[in-house]
């Protein structure tokens, strides 16, 4: 340790310009590699593929395609113009190739055709239960050629209230309505048409839709057969993308083009509104979001390292100077991770923020040590080689702890958290090693320049004074306030 630290305080001494020139040519090249990181807001990106469960569900998305769905939702205050933009949003994502595998919005009743009595409920089964045993039905049904059809079924009209009760709303006579209309129907083409034969009392295509309409607040399906909430003002469609891996490559085209459609959709049907949703419309706003917030929290970074650094060290120039190992550990950094893995995930994003916020830590150190040195006396060169050999020990132990535990996660098998550990700890050794380099090398070029200040620690040598002469209170409040703190992290 002693030996490179040494070499690391002559190199930084001896010829500092030639050190930083080129570190700048170094790092030029990779500072072109680093812009090109991508952050990714991919699911797929936080699991290995060695995973067996993941080789599943890969295999599952091949065959069937990713299950996650983009969700259209569409709202009017005119059922009709939601129904017109579901199918016109259909047609239009339809009509673009290799876009999506299906669209999923609307339920062919009649399929459900040949067991229509049996999405019935038990009270409407019942009521027809009722219908059947009336003297008028048998009547009706056993032969439409005898007897007086027409007093038949103003019989039947007559006993309608007792069938469905006193108290019943609209939706309870919804069905008896439309067996009463088959009903007429029927007599209507024997009257009129001299077809005869047995009198249908329940069309079955009507009693699905029926049975659809009446649970359409529950289930979302009206009578129509299309995914509906709110009486028919709130449509959903579920767009299935072709694609089997969320890139973001892949992602925003996706998204973007569905809303082109939706868009040529809304012109087709005056009054109706729509909304993306869903785990890609999802991806897309993460994904931009990730963007815009990775800069501010970076910045807010800065600017509290900065604000803590200069209420200690209050010498602006010796801070910019303090930031400059930073920089060149970010740059190379990224470019390391750029060229292991090409991309950052949602975890290993804030990897910058972790250097930002340890790697000033190195800095501190070093810069204390060179203001001690230079306030005893020494020159530029001498204070700053006994910063590195003085503090450099330490700075090195915690880089290389801090990393060790960062590179722990490595190996958790989640590649999400892989992902971020090794990125920190990478950062963090190659932001040491600047740190250890060119801040002494910077300190050696400007140190006559930087104002010899000692560090502003107001009051803590008498707070640690007074916590030292009282060790037993002190203990006994921090197991005090421990225990019951530690019950609840359990």
């Amino acid at each position: 340790m002693n030996a490179l630290l040494t070499w690391c305080a002559e190199i930084s001494t001896r010829g500092p310009r030639r050190l930083l020139s080129i570190a700048v040519a170094f790092t030029l090249p990779l500072l072109y590699l680093a812009s090109g990181l991508e952050i990714s807001t991919s699911r797929t990106a936080l699991v290995s593929e060695a995973n067996p469960h993941w080789q599943r569900y890969m295999a599952f998305a091949r065959e069937f395609g990713i299950p996650e769905d983009l969700v259209i939702v569409v709202d009017g205050d005119d059922p009709d113009a939601v129904h017109r933009f579901m199918d016109a949003a259909a047609a239009e994502i339809a009509a673009m190739p290799n876009l999506a595998q299906s669209v999923f919005y609307k339920i062919d009743l009649s399929i459900f055709e040949a067991r229509g009595l049996l999405y019935l409920d038990e009270t409407d089964l019942g009521r027809l239960e009722k219908l059947v045993e009336l003297e008028p039905t048998r009547r009706l049904v056993s032969s439409a050629s005898d007897g007086d059809p027409i007093a038949a079924v103003a019989a039947l009209l007559n006993r309608a209230p007792s069938i469905v009760g006193p108290e019943a709303g609209r939706r309870e006579t919804d069905l008896l309505t439309l067996t009463l209309t088959r009903l007429v129907d029927s007599m209507r083409a024997f009257a009129l048409d001299g077809r005869r034969g047995e009198l249908g009392l329940l069309d079955k295509t009507s009693a699905v839709s029926a049975a659809m309409g009446a649970r359409g607040a529950r289930g979302g399906v009206d009578a129509d057969g299309y995914f509906t909430i709110r009486g028919g003002k709130t449509g959903v469609l579920f767009v299935r993308p072709t694609y089997t891996r969320d890139d973001m490559k892949v992602v925003l085209p996706f998204v973007a083009d569905v809303r082109r459609a939706c868009e040529r959709a809304a012109e087709q049907a005056p009054g109706a509104t729509f909304g993306l949703t869903g785990i890609p419309a999802t991806q897309r706003d993460e994904f931009y979001a990730i963007q815009s917030d990775t800069v501010l929290t970076s910045v807010v970074a800065l600017v509290g390292v900065a604000f803590l650094f200069l209420m200690f060290l209050p010498t602006l120039r010796l801070l910019l100077y303090a930031l400059v190992p930073i920089a060149f550990g970010v740059v190379w950094t990224a470019a390391a991770i750029r060229l292991m893995f090409g991309y950052v995930n949602l975890m290993s994003s804030v990897f910058l923020v972790v250097l930002i916020g340890m790697g000033i830590d190195f800095s501190v150190h070093l810069a204390s040590r060179f203001l001690e040195g230079r306030r005893r006396g020494l020159n530029s060169d001498e204070a700053v080689r006994q910063a590195v050999l003085r503090s450099g020990r330490g700075v090195v132990t915690g880089a290389i702890t801090s990393a060790g535990a960062f590179a722990a996660v490595g190996w958790c098998g989640f590649q999400g958290i892989e992902q971020l550990g090794i990125a920190a700890g990478v950062g963090l050794v190659l932001t040491v090693a600047a740190s250890l380099t060119l801040f002494p090398a910077t300190l050696a070029l400007a140190g006559p320049k930087i104002p010899i200040r000692a560090p502003r620690v107001v009051g803590l040598g008498s707070w640690a004074a007074y916590l030292a002469g009282r060790p037993a209170p002190v203990l006994g409040l921090v197991l005090a306030v421990s225990g019951p703190m530690a019950v609840a992290g359990w």
